[in-house]
Formats: C-alpha cells, structure tokens, sequence
C-alpha cells in the first residue's frame, strides 16, 4: 500500500494509516505497532500491511435482514462448501440472513 497521510495521534506513539492499494482504493487503518516504525513510514512510499479488519463504505442499514438469490446465493454457497437447494420449480431457494 502507497501511504498518502499519516494521521499522528497527541502522545506521537499511535497513527491511523491512509493510502492506496494496488489497485486504486483508499483505505484507512489504526496501526497498532506504529510506534515501531514511525521513523521509516514515509508519505508516497509503497509497505505492505496485514489488515485484520476494514470497515469500507459503512453504512447503518435499516433492513434486519439480508438474501441472497440465484447466482449470488448459489456462489456463496460454493465459497462454505454448501450444496444449494431447489424449490419445486428448480429455482435456487435464497440464503436469508437476519440481523437481529
């Protein structure tokens, strides 16, 4: 990632990290060892980071539940090693997911 803002935090041992990825998007990340390397980190230069957590385009969504249908429920299904089932037409029955 191409670092292009380091947001120092008051007692100068803490940062949130911004830049760019390879391809193109900009993120924003807390360093937890930045007082570690906050002598090297250099704006315009190009580290790699391991990400545990991004929170991107975050929103509040008002519906308590989430589908997926068709392609998207049959992709998801593939991705937990999941067989889909069918309904009695032969259409993918949708994965619901609710969020209560």
């Amino acid at each position: 990632m191409e670092i292009t803002e380091i947001n120092e935090w008051e007692h100068l041992i803490e940062a949130v990290i911004t830049g760019k990825t390879e391809d193109d998007q900009t993120i924003s990340f807390f360093d937890t060892s930045y007082f570690l390397h906050k002598e090297t980190y250099k704006i315009g230069e190009t580290y790699d980071f391991a990400i545990s957590a991004l929170g991107y385009n975050v929103k509040i969504q008002e519906e308590k539940s989430l589908s997926l249908e068709g392609q998207d429920a049959i992709d998801w299904l593939e991705k937990i090693e999941e067989e889909p089932t069918y309904d009695e037409k032969g259409n993918v029955e949708p994965i619901v997911f609710v969020m209560s």
